[in-house]
């Protein structure tokens, strides 16, 4: 299975280079395209965690807030894809298929770095954009804030207030995980190709 595995894998990453070597400007283009994933999934995170913060009084400030927040995402997922496309590179020349699997585990750990790098950008996008509209916050008590948030999510992650928080959370680093998420659908597709070689009828 991890030779089927590995041949989309292989398939996946021919497709990826062979589009970035017949495109001007590829990496600019990568990188405006995770930014405007960013401000994209910053929006749906708004209008369906939090409508009223940006139809209130706050609109401005959570307006200005998507720019930060989509730059800095973007240049953080800009980063994870080329470490993503060296580990995959490290991987389908693996002989091992212990190695294999450690090679592409590295997108688990970015995916949870990703949860951390989103805080680390609300915190810091947030401290910015109360200078850009003259209500200047201290960076240590708007820290706190965010990490009561977290705690709270940890010790009640049923209540009404958590369950938004942890669904913007998951929104705004989905962009971040579209590596695992890539790994994850060649791993089911390559399941369900070994059971039909198998002859073994699959549920996917």
């Amino acid at each position: 299975m991890i030779k089927i595995w590995k041949k989309y894998l292989i398939n996946a990453l021919k497709l990826f280079l062979e589009i970035s070597k017949n495109t001007n400007y590829f990496k600019l283009k990568i990188i405006i395209f995770f930014i405007s994933i960013n401000v994209l999934f910053y929006w749906i995170a708004m209008f369906v965690a939090f409508p009223e913060l940006i139809f209130g009084s706050s609109a401005l400030e959570y307006f200005l807030l998507q720019f930060p927040v989509g730059i800095l995402g973007g240049f953080f997922d800009s980063l994870s894809l080329i470490i993503t496309i060296y580990m995959i590179k490290r991987a389908i020349t693996s002989y091992s298929s212990i190695m294999y699997l450690a090679h592409l585990s590295v997108d688990l750990l970015i995916a949870c770095i990703a949860t951390m790098w989103v805080l680390f950008v609300f915190i810091f996008s947030g401290w910015l954009t109360s200078f850009l509209i003259l209500n200047p916050e201290n960076l240590l008590i708007r820290k706190d804030i965010y990490e009561k948030r977290v705690l709270s999510a940890i010790n009640n992650p049923t209540g009404k207030s958590e369950i938004k928080n942890i669904f913007f959370g998951i929104i705004m680093g989905l962009s971040a995980m579209l590596p695992t998420l890539l790994h994850l659908f060649l791993f089911l597709k390559s399941i369900k190709t070994f059971l039909k070689k198998k002859g073994v009828k699959s549920a996917f």
